[in-house]
């Protein structure tokens, strides 16, 4: 009986916490956006190239404009990295953040208006990492997609899939 009791407990503790509502847990303050894992420029290229690789799955390249909602600088790496693979890869590139205003990253794209031949959409990202991991988040129209990395001697190794998360 005892037992019968507690296993009804557990069990409405647990229910109770994943009736919890979920309140944007990905969207963070404007100077936590960047490259922050201070790995080498082939590295930074490769998560590049692996980020419009993926980006490319689902915003073809020749009818989306990347509207960049973070600031970019020089010495950003692995932005510059991704601004030029984005390029090459077709994309056309807004860097729409204005200095002292938060980024609207996670904000869904405006509707296309009339005579628009390249939808605009919204995008941040973040690299980060620890011990020879890396995490790899982009902030894209409202979607989150994280994916982790296995930092080797001179490479880098996908750790697992794409993750994804989304108000929808």
């Amino acid at each position: 009986m005892k037992e019968g009791i507690l296993i009804l407990a557990v069990c409405a503790a647990l229910a109770s916490c994943a009736d919890a509502p979920v309140a944007e847990p990905f969207l963070l303050p404007e100077n936590v956006y960047g490259a922050f894992a201070g790995v080498a420029p082939e590295i930074e290229s490769r998560l590049a190239e692996e980020a419009v690789r993926h980006l490319a799955r689902l915003y073809p390249p020749a009818e989306t404009l990347l509207d960049f909602q973070q600031e970019i600088g020089d010495g950003d790496g692995f932005g510059q990295a991704l601004l030029r693979a984005a390029q090459v890869d077709g994309y056309v590139i807004r860097r729409n953040h204005v200095p002292g205003t938060p980024p609207r990253c996670g904000r869904k794209p405006a509707p296309r208006k009339d005579g628009e031949t390249r939808h605009p959409v919204p995008a941040c990202y973040l690299v980060d990492g620890v011990g020879g991991w890396l995490r790899l988040t982009l902030y894209v129209a409202g979607d989150v997609w994280s994916r982790l990395f296995a930092g080797e001697a001179g490479g880098l190794r996908p750790a697992g899939a794409w993750t994804h998360w989304s108000e929808r």
